[in-house]
């Protein structure tokens, strides 16, 4: 068995499913499961001529972005293992040379150098318009634990061997702020680069959600539970999206747009295991206190700071 394969079993076998009691706005006889591209799909770059993104094609899993303009801060986290470039995880871009993911994309058997950040651009398999960069080091919190899937600290900070240099792309606006977990629930948008049912194309997606307090489930408070008020094939989360961001704002006016959370879990039928899920996710609140004091101790040793809202 290969060294590559054995990777990719090492994701299968790190995935951890725990069946919850309830979560408020959404259904009870439901499990937590990560979205991390865990089984390790190799990706075949390779350049793609004439790409156009509908704004109006409706899909499973939500919208194609029609430009990386409408969220000019998402990327995609890569790794190459044995020669094959993986694509894993969803991130935005918090500083001109850090990242922010969720902390379960990455994996002990991945050097840093290994990991690839591509960005400025709504498809990532069009190599005339994404541009990458290596990783040079990484912060996550000495606490966080993998195979709790609903445990706190579900964040990574990554430094950049290079600047994120592109005028299609920008730094996300974090909000930190107490009030943008209310009891009330909210509306906002998921947006990431993962995959299809049918499989990984590197488009942009969003997806309009409500979102609100998680019900009872361990470790609620927090996250940000949302759910895509659909379920008839035409919204939900799929693998990759993990890392990704729950926005508020217009999407026409990015400026605007403020960064809530980062995408931990998504819910999944017990027993029915599935690459997409339409009944929403967990996202890591960045409102948290101790989340926050993490956050910024981290990108202040990484030497980059946040814009926050």
């Amino acid at each position: 068995m290969g060294f590559s394969m054995v990777l990719r079993c090492c994701f299968v076998a790190c995935a951890l499913l725990v069946t919850v009691s309830g979560l408020g706005l959404l259904d009870s006889q439901l499990e937590p499961a990560r979205l991390v591209n865990r089984t390790g799909i190799p990706v075949n770059i390779s350049p793609a001529d004439d790409v156009h993104l509908s704004t109006t094609e409706r899909l499973i899993f939500g919208k194609t972005a029609s430009s990386i303009k409408n969220f000019p801060y998402v990327v995609g986290l890569f790794a190459k293992v044995a020669g094959v470039e993986i694509f894993l995880c969803t991130g935005i871009i918090v500083d001109k040379r850090v990242i922010l993911t969720a902390a379960h994309c990455l994996n002990d058997f991945i050097s840093d150098s290994q990991y690839r950040v591509c960005y400025a651009s709504a498809n990532l398999v069009n190599q005339k318009l994404r541009k990458c960069t290596t990783i040079v080091a990484k912060k996550v919190q000495n606490s966080f634990k993998s195979e709790e899937t609903t445990g706190p600290f579900d964040f990574a900070l990554l430094k950049t061997k290079g600047k994120i240099r592109s005028n299609r792309t920008a730094i996300a606006r974090l909000d930190f702020r107490t009030s943008t977990t209310t009891k009330s629930k909210r509306l906002g948008f998921s947006v990431g680069f993962g995959q299809t049912p049918s499989g990984w194309d590197g488009k942009l997606r969003f997806l309009p959600v409500t979102h609100g307090l998680c019900g009872d489930i361990d470790n609620n408070k927090y996250f940000r539970c949302t759910s895509s008020n659909r379920q008839d094939g035409s919204g939900g989360l799929c693998s990759g999206d993990s890392g990704g961001p729950l926005i508020e704002g217009r999407i026409s006016v990015p400026h605007t747009q403020r960064v809530i959370g980062i995408l931990s879990w998504t819910l999944q039928v017990p027993g029915s295991p599935a690459p997409c899920s339409e009944l929403g996710g967990g996202y890591s609140r960045l409102s948290r206190r101790d989340h926050q004091k993490f956050l910024q101790k981290a990108i202040k040793e990484l030497g980059g700071r946040f814009k926050t809202a």
